[in-house]
């Protein structure tokens, strides 16, 4: 969604990984 076109794939997919981490930590402080 916020990703642009212009983004490679690797970045892509490292940036929904600290998406899921940051998911991960709410859950755990929340």
């Amino acid at each position: 969604a916020f990703v642009s076109h212009g983004v490679p794939q690797k970045e892509h997919g490292q940036m929904k990984l600290i998406l899921i981490n940051l998911n991960r930590f709410s859950s755990i402080i929340g």
